[in-house]
């Protein structure tokens, strides 16, 4: 038996939203909570700065441009939200004078070419301060680091987790030049921009992440980068009695002990038998025939090998040398139980954000990250949504979606529409 301290053995009675938001708050509260007013009031600020400084080089004036403020670029938000429920193939097709492509919900709001230039000076920072690459103070991600930092915080300041936790990578697509796009074969999107996650295993809330810009910016630690990176999203999450489950590119038994003996946090995960501290008989595993298992056991550090149609490897200090016999006969640890039930908290978080894209192509890598940031804060915003309660009773129905459409209601909102318009097309 397993001696695991009682604090992680409670219940999740404490888990849950901790804001201070009214019952009757609205849709979009619940989005300013994780992106606030003083995001926006940011990018309204660069973006004009953005404007200026290409008139400086060009040496005029942009005759279609206008400073934008705050509540048109709400409106544009909304619209650019719109247009991942409303997906057509081209931006033009929404102002489009054919009635079968035209969206009048989009088109009332600002014209074709204001949304045009909105999205052409859009900015997140200001490109002017910048170190030079060679500096060792260079953020390869600079353009969205304000965001990427509000967010960081915001994520885990109003969303206490149950016990069980996941940390797994993700990937935004990109398939244009930059030195630290990724290349996964196994993922849908195959060359992108890899992105680690924390998510709570049951609801997929994104509790923390960290955008990958390579090896040598990262630094590496003598444990190996997995290691880095699980020590380093589950830090906030110490010595709560937290489980985390990851899988093998992550998992060592140096990591387990140390998230057990230094950290207060336990993990199961998959494993490679190759990894440096297994005992060596594990490599030479007799298992044969289909739910045989064997154990060996280090303190409460367990490694479990189990015969399915492959040999599957377990390492766990969270989970008792046991198994579990199912109603036909069949054998499985409890390690695999837990870790299949539990695993996919990350999965969960790309799943709900991949219903709805927001953002469209372009030439410029860093909105493909401020788009990824966008959809991941309607996502954790709207699970604050479904988790907390309200003075007023909501339809059974109301989900993701029809979440998503109030969002871009409620961001259009404080904007005055144009005059009807057609652009024949």
């Amino acid at each position: 038996m397993l001696t695991i301290p009682w604090m992680t053995r409670r219940t999740n009675k404490s888990s849950g939203p901790c804001h201070s938001l009214p019952g009757s708050a609205t849709v979009l509260d619940f989005f300013h909570l994780l992106w606030p007013e003083q995001l926006f009031e940011m990018m309204v600020l660069e973006t004009n700065r953005s404007a200026e400084q290409r008139a400086v080089v060009l040496g005029k004036m942009d005759p279609l441009w206008s400073p934008v403020n705050v509540p048109e670029l709400k409106a544009f938000f909304s619209i650019v939200v719109m247009m991942g429920i409303k997906s057509l193939p081209r931006i033009w097709c929404y102002w489009s004078g054919n009635r079968a492509l035209r969206c009048e919900w989009v088109s009332s709001i600002m014209s074709y070419t204001r949304f045009a230039k909105i999205r052409q000076y859009l900015q997140a920072s200001n490109g002017s301060c910048v170190t030079e690459r060679s500096d060792p103070t260079y953020d390869p991600i600079y353009k969205v680091r304000a965001i990427v930092d509000k967010l960081q915080t915001n994520f885990s300041q109003y969303y206490r987790p149950r016990r069980e936790l996941s940390v797994d990578e993700g990937m935004i697509p990109f398939k244009g030049r930059l030195f630290f796009k990724q290349h996964m074969p196994n993922k849908p999107a195959k060359w992108g921009i890899k992105v680690w996650e924390l998510c709570e295993a049951q609801t997929g809330y994104c509790l923390s992440f960290d955008i990958y810009t390579g090896r040598r910016r990262d630094g590496g630690t003598e444990h190996g980068l997995g290691y880095k990176v699980v020590m380093h999203l589950s830090k906030p999450y110490w010595h709560k009695g937290h489980h985390l489950y990851f899988d093998r590119y992550f998992s060592s038994p140096h990591l387990l002990e140390d998230l057990e003996n230094r950290c207060g946090t336990y993990g199961c995960s998959t494993v490679s038998l190759h990894r440096t501290g297994l005992p060596l008989a594990a490599r030479t595993s007799s298992l044969q025939a289909r739910g045989d298992v064997e154990f060996f056991q280090k303190r409460n550090l367990v490694l479990t090998l189990w015969r399915d149609r492959r040999l599957v490897s377990m390492l766990s200090t969270n989970i008792d040398p046991r198994v579990d016999i199912g109603g036909n006969g069949t054998t499985r640890p409890l390690s695999v139980l837990q870790y299949n039930q539990f695993m996919g908290g990350v999965d969960r978080s790309d799943q709900y954000r991949s219903y709805y894209s927001v953002g469209r192509t372009s030439k410029k890598w860093w909105c493909y990250i401020l788009w990824f940031l966008v959809n991941l804060s309607i996502v954790n915003a709207w699970l604050l949504f479904r988790e907390s309660c309200h003075d007023y009773t909501s339809s059974k129905n109301y989900d993701h979606f029809q979440f998503r459409v109030d969002l871009a209601e409620q961001l259009r909102a404080g904007w005055a529409k144009r005059a009807p318009a057609h652009m024949a097309i």
